[in-house]
């Protein structure tokens, strides 16, 4: 609508008038004492930002550099949610479960660059239960993807054929060993663990993800539907003790 298309016009105004050579040039930057204006000046910037890190990581491949914009992309993630931009937020997360690789992991050899990025949605998963929301189901959806890796890797090593080497391997399977040589399943299983750490508002957002995880598994008929149902009992059966009260609005999802 008018309203939107006007505010895309200032915002690249502002991008245009932050990036200018003669601003870089100068080195001269004015410091702002009341933190009440950056939640417009991150409104302004933070499409351009994405924008940003989108291509930066696209064209990088250096290995240091990516674990900064990386890390830089988990930052912007922490400070949307300080700001209440639940959109933008989401947006940010995507970010990092797109260059994860893990949604294309049956067509595509995972890579260091996908290794990278699925090393910070683990990291998000353990540090940040109370800052995703609703990317909680996006976030949770790659945690039951590499735990289904690490079911194939259970088996592949089950098999003990010591000779089959990798080029005998499916690119599923190749993917799975690199996610069991490289990550560990007891980080992941941590995460629904600590749900008892989390707040009321918390904990029924991950319920709702994790709810909507399970569905669509059930839906499509996956053979590792039972990865979803299992931990929903493990998540209601640590966060068993909590307020009766929170447990009305639990059961109202879960139902």
């Amino acid at each position: 609508n008018e309203k939107q298309e006007l505010f895309k016009q200032e915002s690249e105004k502002v991008t245009l008038a932050l990036s200018s050579q003669s601003m870089l040039q100068s080195k001269k930057y004015n410091f702002i004492s009341s933190s009440n204006i950056l939640p417009l000046f991150f409104k302004t910037i933070w499409s351009s930002l994405l924008s940003f890190l989108s291509t930066s990581v696209v064209e990088c491949n250096d290995l240091v550099l990516l674990s900064r914009l990386a890390e830089t992309t988990v930052s912007t993630i922490l400070l949307c949610d300080k700001f209440d931009m639940n959109t933008e937020r989401d947006s940010f997360v995507n970010l990092l479960i797109q260059f994860s690789g893990l949604e294309l992991g049956k067509g595509k050899l995972l890579d260091d660059k996908n290794r990278r990025f699925i090393k910070e949605i683990i990291s998000i998963g353990e540090s940040m239960g109370s800052h995703l929301n609703s990317a909680w189901r996006p976030v949770l959806s790659c945690l039951f993807i590499l735990m289904r890796f690490f079911r194939i890797s259970e088996k592949l090593r089950n098999k003990k054929s010591a000779e089959q080497s990798s080029v005998a391997l499916s690119i599923e399977e190749q993917n799975a060993v690199m996610i069991f040589d490289n990550f560990e399943c007891e980080r992941i299983d941590r995460i629904f663990l600590d749900t008892k750490l989390l707040s009321e508002d918390s904990l029924l957002s991950f319920f709702k993800g994790l709810c909507d995880v399970s569905i669509y598994d059930i839906e499509r008929q996956s053979q590792y539907f039972d990865l979803t149902l299992e931990k929903l009992i493990v998540v209601v059966q640590v966060n068993a003790n909590r307020n009766p009260l929170e447990w009305i609005r639990v059961w109202e999802i879960l139902s």
